[in-house]
């Protein structure tokens, strides 16, 4: 149903348009807005609308009347059904609205009553709302739901984005309620993303959360720990991903959960039919001795060969090589009979390296060794001997100072999740490149560079590491940046920054609810 409703990107346009329009009428519109969507007794979603507060209703109401015939005409512009608009007043809006589009047209309400400004992209949507504000009952008030956003608008967010994902579980019936009770995803309860500042940084933070304790799929992210896979990443890594998850056996416990007690018979059966016709079990051999730790990235240069690197923690390194040699083996015989290449697997050093020869000769290695618990993957034996010096050296990544200039302040290095990115490394060349293009045009007085290619070489000048941490809580996820910029993109989309509402409140504050 969220996808549902955010997918409606015609509406959230013509909501956006109207709202930008409005917003340049004056000053009498306030600096706070809120949208909303419901589901309706069909178990649809109703909305969006958003409300604004504003100083002179009837001020801004004849500022809105002096400019309508304009503002018809630029939303006609931008599409079919975009250039209907009504205006209501509280005289006015119980009445019907005439003609072939009046379910579908765009709706505005200046009230004087509740001085403030309504806009439904519906029929439907503007009843609801109209309804809600006029009878006195307010059953959205009682709700957990209500308590939940008042709580965080009250500490001050700039931009705040809530979904009652409980509601639209628990309009599942069925099959369909019964597969996410196995899987653990019933007691969900509340999504909310939201940003602020605090002087001169903006934290962003988005929060999942559960009506118990998270178990199922819920659960696969673990609790914040050490991370000690982050150590055999340099300070200078251009992009790391890390996780501490559920053993991966009990990830299966809990997908098998999630299957239909055919699907699961399905499943024993194929699984004891390839260990009868190859002497091995995938799951034993590869999956038990891995631990719940993962984190990958590039460590160095992006090309001409990316610098990755893989870094996995393991319980039993000795049944994980056996359960590889085995793995590598059935592969290369499929690559033969199919006349594909090779696989090969041989001892190197101190480790090994796994290399894919195809037909027409060219090779892709992959070298690993085993250290202090983990598998160590990369590229090439040098990438890996450096990513053993990192660890032994205790100068890995989360000793940078730049990732910990990123963390949160009430937060400390003990993590569930990492995202971090520092691409400087990589754009800053190429921003050099194209202001040195830049100066070349202007001293031999040539066209200069486009403004969208100057604005380009500013940011890729600018460029600066990014973080998003993750935390496992025993009711919730939580996810938090104070990166300078939003690695958090979908809080940005979410809050129709897209849809020409992000100049409304330059100054104030932003709400979405």
């Amino acid at each position: 149903r969220l996808a549902a409703m955010i997918g409606r990107g015609d509406e959230v346009q013509k909501l956006g348009s109207v709202l930008t329009h409005l917003a340049n009428l004056g000053n009498d519109l306030g600096d706070e807005i809120a949208a909303a969507g419901w589901l309706g007794a069909d178990g649809h979603v109703v909305g969006p609308v958003a409300i604004a507060p504003v100083a002179d209703p009837a001020g801004f109401r004849a500022h809105l009347a002096s400019e309508l015939d304009q503002l018809q005409r630029e939303l006609g512009a931008q599409g079919e059904g975009h250039g209907h608009l009504t205006v209501v007043t509280d005289e006015t809006v119980g009445q019907p609205a005439a003609g072939p589009t009046a379910g579908d047209e765009l709706r505005v309400w200046v009230s004087d009553a509740h001085r403030a400004v309504v806009v439904a992209c519906t029929a439907t949507a503007f009843n609801g709302i109209a309804a809600a504000l006029g009878d006195g009952s307010q059953p959205f008030r009682d709700a957990p739901f209500h308590a939940t956003i008042a709580d965080r608008y009250a500490a001050g967010v700039d931009g705040l984005l809530a979904v009652d994902l409980g509601s639209m579980v628990r309009a599942h019936g069925g099959e369909e309620r019964e597969r996410l009770e196995r899987l653990g995803l019933a007691g969900v309860q509340h999504l909310l993303l939201e940003q602020w500042s605090e002087g001169t940084t903006q934290r962003r933070e988005a929060v999942l959360s559960f009506d118990g304790a998270r178990h199922g799929i819920a659960s696969w992210l673990a609790a914040p720990a050490p991370m000690g896979a982050l150590s055999f990443f340099s300070p200078d890594s251009t992009a790391v991903a890390a996780f501490v998850m559920k053993e991966p056996a009990l990830l299966l416990e809990d997908v098998l959960a999630g299957l239909s007690p055919e699907e699961r018979e399905r499943f024993a059966t194929d699984r004891a039919r390839f260990q009868s016709e190859h002497g091995w079990d995938p799951l034993d051999d590869l999956a038990r001795p891995l631990g719940g730790e993962v984190a990958m990235g590039i460590d160095g240069p992006v090309v001409p060969q990316p610098a990755w690197k893989v870094v996995v923690e393991v319980y039993a390194p000795d049944r994980l090589q056996s359960g590889i040699e085995r793995l590598v083996a059935d592969a290369d015989t499929q690559l033969r009979q199919h006349h594909e290449g090779t696989l090969t697997l041989a001892a190197e050093g101190d480790g090994w390296v796994i290399q894919r020869t195809r037909e027409n000769g060219t090779q892709t290695p992959v070298h690993y060794r085993y250290q202090d618990g983990y598998l160590v993957a990369s590229a090439t034996a040098g990438l890996v001997d450096n990513a053993l010096r990192y660890r032994a050296a205790g100068q890995g990544l989360l000793q940078s100072p730049r990732l910990r200039a990123l963390l949160p302040p009430d937060r400390e290095l003990n993590l569930s999740a990492l995202w971090y990115q520092d691409l400087s490394g990589v754009l800053g060349p190429i921003a050099g490149v194209m202001k040195g293009l830049q100066g070349q045009a202007e001293g031999a007085q040539q066209q200069a560079m486009p403004a969208p290619l100057r604005d380009l070489a500013k940011q890729l000048g600018e460029a600066g590491p990014t973080a998003v941490f993750a935390y496992g809580e025993e009711d919730k996820i939580r996810l938090s940046s104070s990166s300078p910029r939003n690695p958090l993109g979908l809080i940005d989309m979410l809050l129709l920054k897209g849809a020409g509402m992000g100049p409304l409140a330059p100054h104030g504050r932003e709400a979405e609810d």
